[in-house]
């Protein structure tokens, strides 16, 4: 599975952020990292109302680190993904690693590597089957009401 099968229908469900229904919602997550996808998946799994933000529109490139721990794959399996992210990563038995100021280190496996643009779909779109509004724009004010409910905008 490569990143093509991220787009398609899942890509049709992230929805502009100024056409969500104008009702009240248990939850809004900011962000469809891979924290904030796990927490959507996690509420609407309970049964809250959430809608799940990001400011960039799937499948979106994010430069950042694509090693997976057995630590993160045991958040995966909780989450339904493990086999769907074993078929579609990279194994790997040492990462190299640099510091903020370029001093270098391995770090011994086993690992399994995922581009980003991948993985952050895989969890959006889990997000999303488990009921969450995935959405795209941006939350530019968040305020409480004084019945005590949140508003964003």
């Amino acid at each position: 599975m490569g990143a093509q099968t991220m787009g398609g229908e899942f890509a049709r469900r992230q929805q502009p952020a100024g056409e969500l229904p104008d009702e009240l919602f248990d939850v809004l997550v900011v962000g469809a990292g891979p924290a904030g996808s796990t927490a959507a998946s996690h509420l609407a799994a309970q049964g809250h109302r959430v809608v799940l933000l990001d400011r960039g529109r799937f499948p979106r490139e994010k430069v950042c680190g694509e090693a997976l721990s057995c630590l993160a794959m045991a958040c995966l399996r909780k989450l339904g993904l493990e086999e769907r992210v074993r078929e579609a990563a990279h194994p790997v038995t040492e990462i190299l690693a640099f510091s903020p100021s370029q001093v270098g280190f391995t770090i011994q496996g086993p690992f399994l590597t995922l581009r980003r643009l991948v993985l952050d779909a895989l969890l959006a779109e889990r997000a999303a089957s488990l009921g969450a509004l995935f959405c795209h724009g941006m939350a530019q004010d968040v305020r409480a009401a004084p019945d005590g409910t949140v508003m964003a905008s």
